[in-house]
């Protein structure tokens, strides 16, 4: 039962069928190794643009080093794409030739890289926190409250279950967070744990009206 009512390790053995088309070998080995949803859909996308970029003519396992270095170097001059896309889409080619053509890139690849910004993080104070709040009201003030003293992102928050929390003991636990690892988080201050407890019995309710309805 989810709270809000909404319904890496890589394992380097596993082969694709090589007679699924490519994208679909892609696809299942992000699959078989658990890699976070929006690396899944990022990967998927660098590869697509990758082969594009060459016209969709050649086909991956016939380019190589010279292919990698122009995609690259096009992106770092004339796609204007930052340093964090860039260097997902680098791994995301590496990821092709490793673990799906399994062909290793003869040479070592010219880093052709966009140079990195550096800014200072934004630290909002406990006044903007608190103003924040005062804009919020029911679940989503909630999770916000949770986003906020239990450090998790959004989506470990959606996906939180009944199961994963220990209000007596004032621990939330995250399940194959990113990189596929579980850790424990604390549950703090002590108004969260007593609107989680409201909460709760809400999303009880809901349940057993669903039951109720045969769902």
């Amino acid at each position: 039962m989810y709270l809000y009512h909404n319904t890496m390790e890589s394992n380097k053995e596993f082969r694709p069928d090589p007679r699924l088309k490519l994208m679909d070998q892609v696809r299942k080995v992000v699959l078989n190794d658990h890699y976070a949803n929006r690396t899944k859909q990022a990967y998927c996308d660098w590869i697509v643009r990758y082969i594009k970029f060459h016209g969709s003519a050649k086909n991956p396992r016939d380019m190589g080093k010279s292919e990698i270095e122009a995609f690259l170097r096009h992106m770092a001059t004339n796609g204007h794409v930052a340093a964090v896309p860039q260097r997902q889409a680098f791994n995301a080619i590496i990821f092709l030739y490793r673990h799906i053509l399994d062909k290793s890139i003869e040479g070592q690849l010219e880093p052709f890289r966009a140079k990195k910004d550096v800014h200072p993080p934004v630290v909002m104070s406990k006044n903007e926190v608190q103003h924040v709040f005062s804009q919020m009201q029911g679940t989503h003030l909630l999770m916000a409250k949770m986003l906020s003293g239990c450090g998790l992102r959004l989506v470990e928050c959606i996906r939180l279950q009944v199961q994963d929390l220990e209000l007596e003991l004032s621990i939330v636990y995250v399940r194959a967070a990113k990189g596929g690892k579980d850790r424990a988080s604390l549950l703090f201050p002590t108004s969260i744990q007593t609107d989680m407890q409201n909460h709760l019995e809400k999303v009880k309710r809901l349940h057993d009206e669903d039951l109720s309805l045969g769902y």
